[in-house]
């Protein structure tokens, strides 16, 4: 836990870098897929990782291109990012990642446009603008809970008994009626996806976020048992072969 805090602080810091100017654009890095799409990030899930269970899940050709992160000095060493954005390749995130390039030359930033262009792109946005609508107002939802979690239990700073008492409110208290209010949330529906009658954006957003996100997952399962429907959906989600190969094959990293 502790470790997962610091890396979170970690990747803040990362994107927080100030950089000199007229460095020479990095290269790309560990391309696993080569296609349609590229998406540019750190070496890490953190913002990017909906984005890329998005491409998965689309079936799209993509290439995943990681900055490799290193520590020196107590400090991280991110030097192909800080080249990159020096040369302005990052400016339509605003000198940040992810990014997304097209094959066409066009290229999109922040996180959550990319994971909404991308499902709209490939069928994942409902079948009429409002279900478009309705997918939207989960995927704000679980941004609500993930923004808590970070309100409640702080990225910054050493590992403290308040920190785990907070941290240990939040999964045993605060978690779980978030995640009643998800549930109650839900389009009335009989099936085991969130909006309309097939896989949608939602459905992997609640899959990420149930599965994927917090670090302790026996205890968000817990916080989680009492939501039939969210669970029902993460499990089909999580047992779609391009998503549990992805999982499978993704680099392993801290955040």
């Amino acid at each position: 836990r502790a470790q997962f805090a610091m890396a979170t602080a970690l990747l803040a810091a990362i994107c927080a870098l100030a950089l000199p100017s007229g460095a020479a654009a990095g290269s790309a890095h560990l391309r696993l897929r080569g296609g349609l799409y590229k998406l540019t990030y750190f070496d890490a899930r953190g913002a990017a990782e909906l984005a890329r269970i998005v491409l998965v899940a689309s079936g799209a050709a993509w290439e995943d291109v990681r900055f490799p992160i290193s520590m020196e000095g107590g400090k991280p060493n991110v030097p192909e990012f800080q080249k990159a954005k020096a040369s302005g390749a990052l400016a339509l995130n605003m000198g940040r990642a992810p990014l997304l390039e097209l094959d066409d030359g066009r290229a999109l930033g922040q996180s959550r446009a990319i994971e909404r262009f991308v499902a709209r792109s490939h069928g994942l946005f409902g079948g009429s603008e409002f279900e478009g609508a309705q997918i939207d107002a989960i995927l704000e939802h679980t941004r609500d809970v993930r923004d808590a979690y970070g309100r409640a239990v702080p990225a910054f700073g050493a590992e403290t008994e308040d920190k785990a008492a907070k941290r240990a409110q939040w999964y045993a208290e605060a978690l779980p009626d978030w995640l009643r209010r998800l549930e109650a949330a839900l389009p009335p529906g009989g099936n085991n996806v969130a909006v309309g009658s097939s896989l949608s954006l939602a459905d992997l957003a609640i899959w990420h976020l149930l599965r994927d996100y917090f670090a302790d997952a026996e205890k968000t399962m817990q916080a989680a048992s009492g939501c039939e429907r969210l669970n029902a959906i993460a499990d089909m989600v999580g047992a779609m072969p391009a998503i549990s190969g992805w999982v499978a094959k993704r680099p392993q990293t801290a955040f």
